[in-house]
């Protein structure tokens, strides 16, 4: 056996899959043209759920509480999900919740939070939230519940 050719065969079985699999996510998301707002006052949130949503597939816009949220909405001329925190200063995640709805009545949101009661989420439900997401975030519930209110139409 000749040590270079073996080794350049081991090494380009292992970069070659390495490779394709960075170019395959690198073109997944140029392909996704969906953009997620993730509000959360946490910025750890933020940043982690940010990298989470980017490694779907997805453009993200972030905010730390309402009224960064609601220019952020604006400046998107709306999001296809807004994923929002529950526990947010000023302005609670339900009252943000009902001034996007009053911007946009298709709005899908899916309401984040570490506990909710359940008339809390049977409010949120009725009230057209699309889906709950504990947190911390795992990846494949997250992935499930945004497939989830992205499969149903604007405003159902």
């Amino acid at each position: 056996m000749e040590n270079g050719k073996d080794s350049d065969k081991c090494m380009s079985s292992w970069v070659l899959p390495q490779v394709l699999l960075k170019m395959k996510v690198r073109l997944i998301c140029q392909m996704s043209s969906q953009t997620i707002l993730l509000v959360d006052d946490d910025p750890l949130i933020r940043q982690l759920g940010g990298e989470l949503l980017e490694h779907l597939g997805f453009r993200v816009a972030t905010a730390g509480d309402a009224p960064q949220a609601l220019e952020a909405f604006h400046r998107l001329e709306g999001a296809d999900l807004v994923i929002l925190d529950y526990q947010l200063p000023g302005m609670d995640g339900y009252q943000l919740f009902q001034e996007l709805r009053g911007l946009d009545a298709k709005v899908r949101v899916l309401m984040a939070s570490g506990f909710l009661s359940r008339q809390e989420v049977a409010r949120l439900r009725q009230s057209g939230v699309r889906g709950i997401i504990y947190k911390p975030f795992r990846l494949g519930a997250l992935q499930q519940r945004i497939r989830a209110a992205l499969a149903t139409a604007p405003g159902d």
